[in-house]
């Protein structure tokens, strides 16, 4: 497990799976990613989908045209709230830690 030095302290990651969804067209692409957990060992998700990459269209925008296999993305896009939606899984357990929409069948 990978260790990273975060407030003088190391911090476990959790290798993650993340959906984002474009909202125009209902399109999901998955990638991975990895967060950290806090002292007590629980994925620190809120404020990583709130302010850190995950937090913003923009950013979203970028993950999901990579993860689309599009190079040529307009890195551009305007920072919103409302374009793209995510889900957040354990990768290792499949357990759904954070969802901003629901999957349908």
């Amino acid at each position: 497990m990978e260790l990273h030095k975060a407030n003088h302290m190391l911090t476990e990651m959790i290798d993650v799976k993340v959906k984002i969804r474009r909202e125009s067209d209902q399109t999901i692409v998955e990638i991975p990613s990895k967060i950290p957990r806090d002292d007590d060992g629980f994925p620190v998700i809120e404020g990583w989908t709130a302010d850190g990459n995950f937090g913003c269209d923009c950013n979203r925008h970028l993950f999901f045209e990579r993860a689309a296999g599009r190079n040529d993305y307009d890195d551009s896009f305007p920072c919103s709230e409302t374009a793209y939606a995510v889900r957040v899984y354990n990768a290792k357990t499949n357990v759904c830690l954070y969802s901003e929409f629901e999957l349908t069948v």
